[in-house]
């Protein structure tokens, strides 16, 4: 508005121009990540769907608002030309904070045209960050279940105060059938009626 001598509509106007591209972009890139995991099966989809859907829809709202109530409030509320903010502790941040924001944006631009034009070393970095990334694909751990795990099923039964002991093996029986139902011979089943623990641990 200072450097452009424009009215707080006009230089929204033109802000929304330059800005609303990239946050139609962000946003549909995000959703378009996002989106798929909520629809993965199994262990995974538990885990993943409520942050899947939860961060869809909070980015989707954010770009609605940065669409039509940011640049309405910044029409109504700008001021051009506000002595009492330029002279005084906040117009010293602002304007250091917009020299700090103009270097390193001339910075990244430059550096950004030097790769468009030198696109050998453009390649050289990307075949670096994808040797990178094969190497923590293969060092970082993998596995869903940590090296940490023994492969021990343990279930613990507690009865009601009183229960007979015929009562705990009808219980332990409908646990160990669940048991016959897997039909997985890698796995054993150790039943202790008095402690009424069921114990199980895979074989191979």
């Amino acid at each position: 508005m200072s450097k452009d001598k424009l009215s707080a509509k006009d230089a929204t106007e033109a802000t929304m121009k330059e800005v609303q591209g990239p946050i139609i972009a962000t946003t549909a890139v995000l959703a378009s990540i996002f989106i798929p995991v909520a629809f993965i099966g199994g262990v995974t989809s538990v885990l993943y769907k409520q942050f899947a859907v939860t961060i869809t829809i909070s980015v989707v709202i954010s770009a609605f608002v940065a669409l039509t109530l940011t640049p309405a409030l910044c029409g109504v509320l700008l001021k051009p030309g506000d002595k009492a903010i330029q002279g005084g502790p906040l117009g010293t941040f602002f304007r250091g904070f917009n020299g700090a924001f103009d270097h390193f944006k001339d910075r990244y631009t430059g550096k950004v045209g030097w790769m468009i034009h030198h696109l050998k070393y453009a390649a050289v970095f990307l075949i670096l960050v994808t040797g990178l990334m094969g190497i923590c694909y293969q060092v970082l751990p993998s596995t869903f279940v940590p090296d940490e795990d023994q492969g021990v099923f343990m279930a613990s039964i507690t009865m009601p105060e009183g229960a007979s002991l015929n009562q705990t093996i009808k219980t332990v029986d409908a646990a160990d059938s669940w048991r016959q139902r897997c039909h997985d011979p890698r796995w054993r089943f150790y039943v202790e009626y008095g402690q009424s623990l069921c114990r199980a641990r895979k074989l191979g």
